[in-house]
């Protein structure tokens, strides 16, 4: 992540994450506002290939983002992580799942229906 993307993800934190971190708690809210401010920044496609529209970035970029949105709030991180890892997954079998129907993506990896 370069300055531009700390700025961009600052931004959020302060402006979206920490004012509704007390409300998502309390309600066991799904932090719709923060994650949709996630994605039009383009922190959901971080980890994704340039080739498909992603940032290309890395584990690393990653840990920084969720990290950072953790600390203001730790429900909002989770949500990141498990995105974050879904986008994983979807990148390793992805193909394989699209073109087999017969496949399916399980807690043990791509197991035969």
């Amino acid at each position: 992540m370069d300055d531009a993307d700390v700025s961009a993800l600052e931004v959020i934190v302060t402006g979206v994450v920490e004012p509704m971190a007390s409300q998502v708690d309390r309600e066991g809210a799904f932090p719709r506002a923060a994650v949709t401010a996630l994605g039009e920044a383009g922190f959901l496609g971080l980890t994704s290939a340039a080739e498909i529209g992603g940032g290309g970035g890395g584990l690393g970029d990653a840990v920084a983002v969720v990290e950072r949105i953790s600390q203001a709030c730790g429900s909002t991180g989770m949500v990141l992580v498990m995105h974050y890892s879904a986008v994983a997954l979807l990148a390793g079998y992805g193909p394989v799942c699209r073109t087999h129907r017969s496949y399916k993506i399980t807690g043990g990896g791509v197991r035969e229906r």
